[in-house]
């Protein structure tokens, strides 16, 4: 059959009254059995640097190390559930990464060899967040909010009616977890996002991914936080319970 056998999806973990419905197994609704948490993070573009481990050069991506950067998401990505298979061609696919280009991505070379990748995945042309409006309180604090992020790290709160100067961190992978590396990819994306005119970044982990902590302490950040669940019919039970504990 060709009929799915689970789905995942995503609830915001103060959302209690959507939860205890949905986990209460009510007649004529599927079993959502909750899975992970996961983190959300807004990163501000404007950030100290990290500096680089000893050995390994952070570089900007290219077409010609496509192939290189599909095979170090392939090899990591294998360690993770649910995780995407990126091919080459996948990576230069306007269907698959719309809007995202080779020099998109900043990658932490050792030896020669691509041992980390990440990209600042700018989605603004055709998917954006757009303030449509402010607490009271939020609305009042505002301008002195403002004032305050020209002296801090801090992004500044748009006008109502104006998008959100953000984009995402996507495709990140590091060799063996190592979180200095991912720490230096995290600092050289901020300092691209901040050249491209971007406010911040948005980042998306398990909470089981070992990177979460180290990013976390490392950069200033607003964090999200959802319950991921597993979603099934009694059919795709069995298929569901096979998926293990790995972020």
């Amino acid at each position: 059959s060709s009929r799915t056998p689970y789905y995942v999806t995503s609830i915001i973990e103060s959302n209690t009254t959507a939860r205890r419905v949905l986990e209460a197994g009510l007649p004529g609704l599927p079993t959502y059995r909750p899975w992970q948490r996961f983190s959300t993070l807004a990163l501000p573009s404007r950030s100290w640097p990290a500096r680089a481990p000893a050995g390994v050069a952070v570089v900007q991506g290219s077409a010609d190390r496509r192939a290189e950067v599909a095979a170090c998401l392939q090899r990591n990505y294998a360690r993770y559930s649910l995780a995407p298979l990126w091919t080459e061609e996948d990576l230069a696919s306007p269907e698959r990464c719309r809007g995202l280009r080779p020099e998109d991505f900043v990658l932490a070379v050792r030896a020669d060899r691509v041992v980390g990748c990440l990209a600042v995945w700018d989605q603004r042309a055709f998917k954006q967040h757009v303030v449509r409006g402010y607490s009271g309180r939020v609305e009042r604090w505002r301008r002195p909010i403002n004032l305050a992020a020209r002296v801090s790290l801090l992004p500044r709160l748009p006008d109502v009616g104006r998008p959100l100067d953000e984009a995402s961190l996507s495709h990140a992978a590091v060799d063996d977890d190592d979180a200095a590396i991912m720490l230096t990819l995290v600092s050289a994306a901020l300092g691209m996002a901040r050249a491209r005119g971007l406010d911040f970044v948005t980042l998306g982990l398990s909470e089981r991914n070992p990177m979460l902590a180290a990013v976390k302490a490392r950069f200033r950040h607003l964090e999200y936080r959802s319950i991921l669940y597993l979603v099934h019919w009694e059919d795709g039970r069995a298929a569901a319970a096979a998926l293990d504990d790995r972020p």
